[in-house]
């Protein structure tokens, strides 16, 4: 017989909503080291006795990996491109000093606040953030756009109202001078953890309402705003130059011009379908050109994007000898065989290079860089794991003597190609390392590098979107910028 505190059942996280059961979320910041604890005491355990060492013998030691099946790229000194063409290894203090790259297409720009009649007070301490009257960051001069606050569009929602009813409402009978280029806050009552779907929904409702009307949106936790929000003023004002158009920074040494065509995918469980979203850059500016999503499971649409955007860009680039496509996981022979077919068809015989990346990371699969200390390999180190397959390290571990950086697991990376013999030229697998590592800093939410190339990330993160919108495809501004962010 159990006594009430003796039993644990085992929910899972739709059940847990539905029973109004809080389901903690728990963030390892070390992750690093708790997989090679999990590591040793298995091996103790299980792996080093005699029962077991008379079946399987081996030397009890970690497997060394051979020099010529690991490296590091040279990371050092990596630098970001800014305003007037001025470089900095430091995103927050580039945009201090020289602004963005490229300042959104406009001349004049306003912005506005959607809020709860409950969130007055949070409202107005986002206002003063965004002034400098609290924080350290004025949203103006770290942008350099000429934004002002219009209070007559503000929208507050009444309690009793129904919020996405009145969002409607609102587009409908304001009217938005077409010559300024409008920027919404949103300030939520609710969580990004949020349960209630009802509740989460509404975010991606509201979105999608301004999307529509060409309107740019940044959500703030109303709860967030009680705390210092100091921090967060300046990859706000980031994601803000992106999604209006701008080009906050690149990447110095991306100069080789080519195409890179990302796509990512997403499944929410709680939805049947799952959606591909695709991202289109110039290796050359970091500029992305478009943005698109459709169903996972039309093989033929993310063929026919591919090599659609690649016919147009030869048109302007005819030097282009191959296209690079990055992929949320390696390609299957089911989806390789449209772009193969298609090929043939549009008598396109060049290179197409698949880089099939992971967004899982690797766990099954380690690289310790110092294995008595447990160390997370620096920041650009890579090891070949068998045929064509590769791992590979971005965090913020970037001088090998550093140890105390927040610890991220490395991508798993699997390269394919159509021609036969392609990938073993001499320095071409590093070169296809180098540019996935690359696009990792082109991550226009935060000043901080990240661990996932934006080929893969943005596209999956437009897919992310289509489960909760009404539509199934995106107006002509939600295909030229990142109103994702």
């Amino acid at each position: 017989m159990y006594s009430p505190g003796e039993v644990f059942p085992v929910i899972n996280r739709n059940l847990a909503a539905t029973l109004k059961t809080d389901y903690p979320f728990t963030m390892i910041p070390d992750k690093y080291d708790l997989l090679y604890r999990q590591v040793e005491w298995f091996y103790a355990n299980y792996c080093s006795d005699d029962s077991f060492t008379g079946i399987v013998r081996h030397k009890g030691q970690w497997k060394q990996a051979k020099a010529e099946f690991h490296g590091r790229m040279d990371v050092s000194g990596k630098k970001l491109v800014f305003g007037q063409s001025m470089t900095e290894t430091d995103a927050y203090r580039g945009l201090s000093k020289w602004g963005p790259l490229m300042l959104p297409p406009g001349r004049h720009f306003a912005y506005f606040f959607i809020y709860f009649e409950e969130q007055e007070n949070a409202a107005l301490k986002l206002y003063n953030y965004l002034l400098k009257k609290e924080g350290f960051v004025k949203m103006v001069s770290f942008t350099r756009l000429p934004l002002r606050y219009e209070k007559d569009k503000k929208l507050v929602i009444k309690k009793g109202e129904n919020p996405e009813s009145k969002v409607r409402e609102y587009l409908q009978n304001n009217d938005f001078d077409p010559e300024v280029v409008y920027f919404a806050f949103y300030i939520s009552p609710y969580s990004r953890f949020e349960t209630d779907e009802q509740k989460k929904k509404l975010y991606y409702r509201i979105k999608e309402l301004l999307l529509y009307r060409n309107i740019s949106m940044q959500e703030v936790e109303g709860r967030k705003l009680a705390e210092d929000f100091s921090n967060s003023i300046a990859n706000i004002c980031i994601a803000l130059i992106a999604k209006l158009g701008g080009v906050p920074w690149r990447l110095e040494g991306m100069e080789k011009s080519e195409l890179v065509i990302g796509f990512g995918a997403y499944r929410n469980k709680g939805f049947k379908m799952c959606y591909t979203g695709s991202a289109i850059c110039f290796s050359q500016d970091g500029i992305f050109r478009e943005f698109d999503v459709f169903p996972a499971e039309n093989i033929r649409s993310i063929a026919g994007s591919a090599l659609k955007t690649f016919k147009q860009y030869r048109e302007n680039y005819p030097e282009a000898k191959r296209m690079i496509i990055h992929f949320y996981k390696p390609m299957s022979r089911r989806e390789l065989e449209p772009l193969e077919k298609m090929l043939r068809e549009m008598k396109m015989d060049i290179p197409v290079v698949i880089a099939g990346i992971s967004k899982t990371p690797s766990k099954s699969l380690l690289l310790f860089d110092q294995p008595e200390k447990n160390t997370m390999p620096a920041d650009g180190t890579w090891a070949k794991t068998g045929k064509a397959s590769y791992l590979l390290n971005i965090n913020l571990r970037k001088q090998a003597s550093s140890t105390k950086v927040k610890q991220t697991m490395p991508l798993r990376i699997h390269f394919q190609c159509n021609r036969e013999g392609y990938l073993e030229k001499e320095g071409m697998v590093l070169e296809l390392l180098e540019q996935i590592y690359a696009f990792s800093y082109l991550h226009w939410r935060s000043v901080r590098q990240s661990p996932l190339p934006v080929t893969v990330k943005y596209p999956a993160l437009i897919a992310s979107f289509m489960p909760w919108f009404g539509r199934n495809f995106l107006p002509p501004h939600g295909r030229t910028r990142p109103w994702f962010l």
